[in-house]
């Protein structure tokens, strides 16, 4: 018995070194990824802006310069997401949707010419998780991405909204072919990818559709799972 308060005293002293430590590789990952990746996209940025300005009269090239120049932006936002993770910051509302729309929703509509609605309801969270910020960018994305390969819309609605049980809910639907048309497998790539994002936010993607009718892509997470 005299010995629980000496193990008690050591487990407690090892958990305080673990986190230490954590702390520290979590400071590195932040100061690399801000010194070398972040200071390298932004770079090229600027090189993909000089090299659009020499492109005088070249509509075909300057339109997709400024498209890349989009991606990476796109990059550079989801690295800042990252960046908050790592150092324990909170991401803004503003700043998640504002991603959504201006490098998610823009570069989409102009390389596809499929109009998207955004709505966010007024019970949205103020604030995400970088975490949270992030996998829900990624699900977005990639739920975009398969109507642009797959489903053969005219237009995409998203939405932010908050259900009765105060679950957050995003909702990604268009009017295209639906998924009568489209093998499950190979033809709904990242399928996958998007429901590990939902288990990691506790939470549950379903894809629902009629041949003919559309798609839905819906992921519900508890309001806790990204704050």
């Amino acid at each position: 018995m005299s010995d629980a308060p000496g193990a008690l005293a050591g487990e407690q002293e090892r958990e305080t070194l673990t986190l230490a430590i954590e702390a520290d590789v979590r400071r590195f990952v932040a100061r690399e990824l801000h010194d070398q990746v972040v200071q390298t996209l932004t770079t090229t940025l600027l090189d993909m802006e000089r090299f659009k300005v020499q492109q005088t009269g070249r509509m075909s090239v300057q339109t997709e310069v400024a498209l890349l120049q989009d991606s990476v932006r796109g990059a550079l936002n989801q690295i800042r997401a990252l960046l908050q993770d790592l150092r324990g910051q909170s991401a803004a509302e503003g700043q998640f949707v504002e991603s959504v729309r201006d490098t998610l929703i823009a570069v989409f509509e102009k390389r596809t010419g499929i109009e998207v609605t955004l709505t966010v309801s007024p019970s949205w969270p103020r604030t995400l998780s970088p975490r949270a910020a992030l996998n829900l960018h990624r699900t977005i994305q990639e739920a975009l991405n398969n109507v642009a390969s797959h489903a053969g819309a005219t237009a995409v609605e998203i939405r932010l909204d908050v259900n009765a049980d105060y679950e957050c809910v995003v909702s990604i639907e268009d009017d295209g072919r639906g998924l009568g048309a489209t093998p499950h497998g190979n033809g709904r790539s990242g399928l996958l990818g998007m429901r590990e994002r939902a288990v990691l936010l506790g939470g549950r993607l379903t894809v629902d559709g009629e041949s003919g009718r559309g798609t839905m892509v819906r992921l519900v997470v508890p309001a806790e799972g990204i704050a």
